[in-house]
C-alpha cells in the first residue's frame, strides 16, 4: 500500500536512498502534502510532470498551508502562503507577490518511475538543514528549477 511505501520512505529519509513520495496520479488534480523524515513537502502537477518544494515559506519559515493539501490561491493559479498571503509560481516556486517577492521555495529534485514520484532522502534532509541554518527567513533567491531525469 502507499502508506507502507511512505513509512518505508520515511525510515530511509536520512540515507541516500530514494524515498517514495506518492503516486503520480495522486497529484494530477492538485497539490499534496507529503512528509519525509521531519520535512514537509508539497508535490504538485507541473507543465512537464510533478514538481516538489519544501513546504516552508522563505519569508518566515512557516508551512504554506493551514489545512492538509490546501495550497492554492482562490483562482488556482499560484501556491499561496496562508501566513502572509505570498503567491508563488507553481512551476518553479518563485514568489511573485508578497513579503518575499523575488525569493523562491526550495525545490526538491524528483523522479517519476513506474508511476511513483520519489526524491533523494539525503537531499530533502540537506534542504531542511539549510533552511534551519538560515533561521527560516531569507529564503533562497530565485533558484533555477531542477529536475532529475528518469532512469
Amino acid at each position: 500500500t502507499m502508506a507502507a511505501l511512505r513509512r518505508l520512505g520515511q525510515s530511509r529519509a536520512a540515507s541516500t536512498a530514494r524515498v517514495v513520495l506518492c503516486r503520480a496520479a495522486e497529484v494530477a488534480s492538485g497539490p499534496k502534502e507529503v512528509t519525509v523524515g521531519r520535512s514537509s513537502l508539497v508535490v504538485l502537477p507541473g507543465p512537464e510532470g510533478p514538481v516538489a518544494f519544501l513546504n516552508r515559506c522563505p519569508h518566515v519559515g512557516t508551512p504554506l498551508n493551514l489545512f492538509p493539501d490546501k495550497f492554492l490561491s482562490r483562482d488556482g493559479a499560484h501556491l499561496l502562503c496562508a501566513t502572509h498571503g505570498a503567491l508563488f509560481r507553481k512551476e518553479d516556486g518563485l514568489c511573485v507577490r508578497g513579503p518575499c517577492a523575488g525569493d523562491a521555495l526550495a525545490q526538491v529534485a524528483i523522479q517519476v518511475c513506474d508511476t511513483l514520484v520519489s526524491a533523494d532522502g539525503a537531499e530533502v534532509a540537506a534542504l531542511e538543514a539549510g533552511f534551519q541554518a538560515t533561521g527560516g527567513g531569507e529564503g533562497p533567491r530565485a533558484a533555477p528549477a531542477r529536475r532529475a531525469s528518469s532512469p
